[in-house]
Order: C-alpha cells, then structure tokens, then sequence
C-alpha cells in the first residue's frame, strides 16, 4: 500500500499488517484516509498474526459499519478474541471480553466508581498532582514528554485509584510494556507476555490478601467486597478484573496525551488560543479525542452474515479502527481534517454500545487537566526531536516518546 497511490490492489488489502503497516509508522492516523479513500468500506486480510495461526479478520472502515458492530454484541461478539470458541467459560479480561447480559453484571462494579459525580470528588487530588508533575519539568526547559509526563500523570492518578503504592509505578509500567508493547513476531513472544501476566496477577493475589485483612479506601478493597448475582465476587475474578483493568489503565491516557501534546508542540495558533480562551480546551479536547482515535476495537462474529457488503462466516474476527470510523467523511463532513471549533459529533474513540469505556469522564477530565496546568507553567514549547514514528500493536497506536523544549 503505497502512499499517495490511486489505487490499492486486492492482494495488497489481503496482506495488509494493521500491527506493522509502515504506512501508519511514517504518516500516524492518516494512514486510514487514505485506505478508506482508496478501499471499500469493509475487507479482509488474510495476514496471519505472529503465533496465530487461526487469525485473519476483516476491517471495518466506515462509522456506520463501525457503530451498527459496537452496539450489536450478539453478532459482533467480545468474548472470543483470545479464544478459539465462544465458550461458557469465565474470559480472563473482565469486564471487556464479556458479552451482555452477564457483561452488565460485571461492568455496573466499575461504573459506580466512575460516574461523573465520583470523578468530580477526585479532580481536586487529580489537578495537584498534575501541576506537581508540571512544576518538577518546567524548570529543565526540555524532556521527553511521554516518558516524563504522559506516562507518569495519568497513569499515577490510576495506581492511587486502584489502591497500589504510586511509589512502585515504573515497575508496573514495566509489566504492562511487555504485556501490550512486545512486538507479536519477537522471538519468545508469547512466553514473554504470559511471563508478565503471571507476575501481574501474583502481584495482584498478594494486594487482594492484605485488602481483606485490611480494607482501606481503595478500588480493590471496594471490588473484593462486590457481589455478582447475588455471590460474592471470585477471587479469580477479582484478579482479572484488576489485571486488565491495569493493563488498559496504563496506556489508553497515556496515548491520547501523546497525540494531543505533539499537536499543540506544531500548533502555536491553537495553544494561543486555548491560553487566551480556556473555555475552548473541552471543545478542543473533544476534538482531539475524535480525530486522533488510536485504539483498534476487535470483535468476532457469532454466526454467518451478510454486512457492510460482505459475506463474513462465523468465527471470522474483526477489526474496527477507531480513527477510519471517526474521520468518515460520510459520517462527519470534512472529518479528514482537525477543526478544534468543529461542532461536537459522535465518536468512537471510547467505544460505543454496551463496551463504552466506563472510565471516559475520568479520561476527559485528566486531557483537559493537563493542558490547563501545562500551559500555566509552559505556555511555549516546541517539538525538539525528529518526527516521531507511530507504533501500533494488537489493539492500539501510540508514540513512544518525543522531545519538547522551551524556555526554561
């Protein structure tokens, strides 16, 4: 898939590598313009996943293809994408890989602890230790703000949530690194992730076993004292609720910081803008969230249908990347372009239907925080490294770092 080609052939959409595509790599997001322009709305890639020999899947590029999916689980399941068959086993990622009506059941515990009154009791702890973090970096004049800031603001607020000593944070970041960033064709691939994992959840077993001797005022003593179906929660529940609520709890902010960031550092007008005008930054936010939509959403089908044109088998797997949905022009006129005054439109960036993310208010607050205290110390700033390359891996894209500079 050359860029800037008129037309892309069908062996070249059958071999497409969402994980390595180099298209992404070199031109980010974009990349989805272009394949959208050039390709139909839903095709199939028969490029098999390193260490998945029953992976192939199609791609849904369009947002109503994308949103009919997300919002009709009994087709477009949740359940199978780590498993051969749709099972009555317990998944191992809870709530995400549960299809409804058990996934409300399991969903509703988390819910309750993010619904936009428990946010706004946090905001207060959350800005402090924002503008602690901004005040530690402003006086060096330069850093690398993933790795200083992005990966240490939202991801801090979330072990405190949780009920982990933020003192241990980059050892957990390590673990999740090789959960969700070891490239899948690395040699030794899968015994490195399950290797992480493990040592997860045995760190997990351990903070279990104190919160029940000690409960404190925390999301696991919280989740450890819930119910499901009017049972106590599993401890094996328990347990992969926290880890994939870990995993996804250290990267999904992170991520979305690193693209709203590297525009400001390219887009003096608009930091302007936003320092003159604060009242802009949700707007702003929102848009940022839209246009630069990283996560990959995969699903499996549940039977045989005819969709988005296509015939798609049960079992077939399913990709719907957010960015392709969220800038279908047919969706949102002009949504190839980012336009921070563009009226709200509907998104996907945090999922649709019944997998929503549940965390979106929280997530919305800490990207409007953090563009708030960032500019009161550093309102001018630059992107002082080379471009960076987007890395995309199973199910998102980020940036693994980039430097900024100002005046110190």
């Amino acid at each position: 898939m050359d860029h800037q080609t008129d037309t892309i052939s069908r062996d070249e959409f059958r071999a497409f590598q969402y994980w390595k595509d180099p298209g992404l790599a070199d031109r980010g997001l974009d990349r989805w313009d272009e394949i959208r322009q050039f390709g139909p709305s839903a095709f199939k890639t028969e490029a098999v996943y390193p260490g998945r020999s029953d992976i192939s899947w199609w791609v849904l590029m369009r947002f109503d293809e994308a949103h009919a999916a997300l919002n009709d689980p009994g087709l477009f399941s949740s359940r199978t994408w780590r498993h051969t068959e749709i099972g009555e086993e317990l998944p191992d990622l809870l709530p995400l890989s549960l299809d409804p009506p058990i996934h409300a059941d399991y969903r509703r515990l988390l819910v309750a602890k993010l619904t936009p009154s428990e946010v706004k009791k946090r905001l207060e702890a959350v800005r402090a230790f924002c503008r602690e973090l901004v005040e530690e970096i402003a006086p060096k004049g330069r850093c690398d703000f993933v790795k200083e800031f992005a990966m240490r603001f939202p991801t801090g607020v979330f072990v405190q949530f949780m009920g982990l000593p933020i003192e241990n944070l980059p050892y957990y970041q390590q673990l999740v690194n090789v959960v969700s960033h070891t490239p899948p064709d690395e040699e030794n691939y899968e015994a490195k992730v399950n290797a992480a994992e493990a040592e997860i959840l045995a760190m997990f077993a351990e903070v279990i076993d104190e919160r029940q001797r000690k409960p404190q005022d925390d999301f696991i003593s919280y989740l450890i004292g819930c119910e499901i179906g009017g049972e106590p929660i599993s401890r094996e529940a328990s347990l992969n609720y926290c880890r994939l609520l870990l995993t996804g709890g250290l990267d999904t902010v992170v991520a979305q910081l690193g693209f709203n960031f590297l525009r400001l550092a390219r887009d003096q007008d608009l930091r302007k803008a936003l320092i003159a005008d604060p009242a802009m930054i949700p707007a702003t936010v929102e848009e940022l969230v839209r246009f630069y939509g990283f996560a990959i959403i995969p699903r499996t089908l549940t039977r045989d249908v005819d969709f988005a044109g296509c015939a798609m088998k049960k079992g077939d797997r399913v990709i719907i990347p957010t960015a392709a949905a969220n800038r279908d022009p047919a969706h949102c006129p002009g949504g190839e372009r980012f336009d921070p005054a563009r009226p709200r439109t509907r998104h996907v960036s945090f999922g649709d239907g019944p997998h929503v993310c549940p965390g979106q208010h929280l997530a919305r607050a800490e990207l409007r925080i953090a563009i708030e205290e960032w500019h009161r110390l550093i309102p001018e700033y630059r992107l002082a490294s080379e471009e960076p390359n987007l890395v995309t891996n199973e199910f998102f894209a980020s940036y693994r770092g980039f430097e900024l500079e100002w005046p110190a």
